[in-house]
């Protein structure tokens, strides 16, 4: 399993996880009180006593932006942490960290007709209306293929 690390430790194993240039990650620590928690680890809600110690992981990376031209520095994403991790725990922070700026990325780049349309950026509220307007869309099936042709 791994034992917990401390927030040096984390630090140390962010600051050995390489990406891609101008990639860094930083992480602070932050004392907030329940009423304010909002700890989300990865895939579980904490239970944390009052007040707790968060940690705030963040990845910053330059980016060309998709609406002004040249490069940015773009600070992305944020996740609560308990120091209840394992050194294999704050790697994999990281990783996912990655994937979804990879992922905000494409959706900002992506295009159809010129536009975005899977983009980052949509009002939820603006998506549920133009999902109210659209039909169940046809389910197209896979021919199987077997010996018995």
């Amino acid at each position: 399993m791994g034992e917990t690390v401390t927030f040096d430790d984390a630090k140390e194993v962010l600051a050995n996880i390489k990406y891609k240039e101008g990639w860094r990650f930083e992480l602070r620590q932050e004392m907030r009180p329940v009423r304010e928690c909002s700890c989300y680890r990865l895939f579980a809600h904490c239970d944390c006593p009052d007040p707790k110690e968060v940690w705030l992981l963040r990845l910053n990376c330059p980016v060309e932006d998709a609406f002004t031209p040249g490069l940015m520095r773009t600070a992305y994403g944020r996740w609560w942490e308990i120091p209840y991790l394992t050194r294999g725990d704050t790697a994999r922070t990281a990783f996912v960290a990655c994937l979804m700026m990879e992922e905000h990325e494409c959706r900002e780049s992506f295009r159809y007709k010129g536009k975005a349309i899977y983009g980052p950026h949509f009002d939820i509220d603006e998506l549920a209306r133009i999902a109210s307007k659209i039909e169940a869309q046809p389910n197209f099936q896979t021919e199987v293929l077997s010996d018995e042709r």
